[in-house]
């Protein structure tokens, strides 16, 4: 009687264990990033300084990164941009941003991973929303991006 309280106690912490373990690899691939960056604003020009682009009253942008390194090491990153407002040139679809670099600043090497690209943010309605996702891009050191200077920015 003995060993076999001893056997079905075994065999449930061991049932349990794997469990665990199988809930743990689930959650490295469901739960989408770690590192959430607020929303930052971005200013187009030195002369305009406190405005995100001439038609706009803001434009941010956020980075956030996944909880775990993919099997090659990789982290991944994600760049998502924000219009808090209509372009007053007459473009109700958004705000178009070009010839965005994104260098990252690692020590004194700097390393260009956007240069350039497209994207068109949607305006929001009543609140920040138009939200858009412009670019992925990985990297094995994840303190590396925490280092952002931007290049170029411009917006049509």
């Amino acid at each position: 009687m003995r060993s076999a309280v001893i056997v079905v106690l075994f065999a449930f912490f061991s049932l349990s264990s794997y469990s665990q373990n199988v809930k743990d690899t689930i959650q490295v691939h469901t739960d989408k990033a770690e590192l959430t960056y607020k929303w930052k604003l971005i200013s187009d020009n030195k002369a305009n300084p406190n405005k995100g682009c001439y038609g706009c009253a803001s434009f941010y942008y956020k980075i956030e990164r996944t909880i775990n390194p993919d099997k090659e090491g990789f982290y991944h990153y994600f760049l998502y941009f924000m219009s808090n407002s209509f372009y007053k040139s007459g473009n109700l679809t958004g705000t178009y941003v070009r010839d965005i670099k994104i260098d990252l600043i690692d020590g004194e090497q700097k390393t260009t991973v956007v240069d350039p690209f497209w994207v068109l943010v949607p305006p929001r309605s009543d609140s920040f929303s138009g939200v858009h996702m412009a670019a992925k891009f990985k990297s094995t050191d994840p303190k590396q991006l925490l280092s952002i200077a931007w290049g170029e920015f411009s917006v049509y």
